[in-house]
């Protein structure tokens, strides 16, 4: 019996040690001034606001593939910054590498989300689109290239696509965060219905990164209906899946991010039931907006859209080592 009580204690240690890992999360601004700002001349490509779009690492480097524009609903051009640390950022070109103009099945921008490389050198980008439709409807869209700087070749159909009527993305799939996995690749999403009367995390796997298969049904759903949750931001780590993803209040008001893990990748759970970063946590309590992540040695890094009247992005950083 003391045996049996001993091995009880020692699992319920187990279970509380691991639940403090998983709520021990913390993200430390790395400067009250951004790490990437959008151009100071209105006429430029991103003239007004910039976010952080696709950001990974990769050969020694991080990479960054922002989105920057004049206004918004508006068109939208990607453009491409290095880093040896994450946080000291060089342009690469002043030109943007990729246009939304160039992407087929939009009429109006093509917003850069997720990047990697595949085993045989090829640059792939993952981007969603945003429609002159009402509601706005949005799809998701893959380009390709030898080299960051381009030429990009966009597919001519988008990769994932909204749900039929009735389904819980039947509106809107946008925002995707795409992973290697150990059978190919698995993409996070955000869907919404009409109007986004709700919003939801879905999850869709590929054997190559262009055929996608989505599960049926939402990932990550919020309980007490006091938020919808969107852009989610994956990264696979050593000890599992981190997922950093928005939450929208319901009733209104700005949103704040929220932390999951996951052993799987499929099966998800909640670090806290309200958001651990909120514009609190911003310099000057700025609102924020579109967000990337990059795990690195440990580390998983955070960029974050914010501003008052045009937008530049900022860095934070939370280590995950024990």
């Amino acid at each position: 019996m003391r045996a049996k009580l001993l091995f009880v204690l020692l699992a319920l240690a187990m279970c509380l040690s691991a639940s403090a890992q998983s709520t021990a999360l913390v993200f430390e601004l790395y400067s009250d001034t951004p790490v990437v700002t959008h151009s100071s001349r209105f006429a430029d490509w991103d003239g007004y606001y910039t976010d952080p779009g696709a950001v990974f690492y990769h050969d020694g480097m991080f990479h960054m593939f922002r989105n920057g524009f004049r206004v918004w609903p508006g068109s939208v051009q990607i453009g491409y910054l290095t880093s040896p640390d994450g946080f000291t950022w060089t342009e690469v070109s002043e030109e943007p590498v990729l246009l939304s103009e160039q992407v087929p099945f939009t009429d109006l921008a093509a917003l850069a989300s997720s990047a990697l490389v595949m085993d045989d050198g090829t640059w792939v980008l993952y981007f969603y689109t945003w429609n002159n439709s009402t509601p706005p409807a949005a799809e998701i869209g893959r380009a390709t290239a030898d080299d960051p700087l381009g030429p990009w070749t966009i597919d001519p159909e988008p990769v994932l696509t909204y749900g039929s009527a009735g389904s819980w993305d039947s509106a809107h799939v946008d925002a995707p965060s795409v992973i290697r996995i150990d059978d190919g690749y698995a993409m996070y999403y955000g869907g919404s219905t009409e109007e986004w009367l709700t919003q939801s995390i879905g999850m869709a796997t590929s054997p190559d990164g262009i055929t996608w298969t989505k599960a049926a049904d939402p990932i990550l759903v919020s309980d007490d209906d006091n938020y919808r949750y969107h852009q989610p931001r994956v990264e696979r780590t050593d000890d599992g899946y981190v997922m950093v993803f928005r939450m929208v209040p319901v009733s209104g008001g700005q949103m704040g991010l929220g932390i999951a893990t996951s052993d799987d990748g499929a099966h998800w759970t909640l670090s806290s039931e309200q958001p651990v970063w909120t514009r609190a946590n911003m310099p000057r309590r700025n609102g924020f907006w579109f967000t990337a992540t990059a795990y690195h040695d440990d580390t998983l890094f955070l960029y974050i859209e914010s501003g008052s009247r045009s937008t530049d992005i900022y860095a934070a950083s939370a280590p995950l080592a024990d």
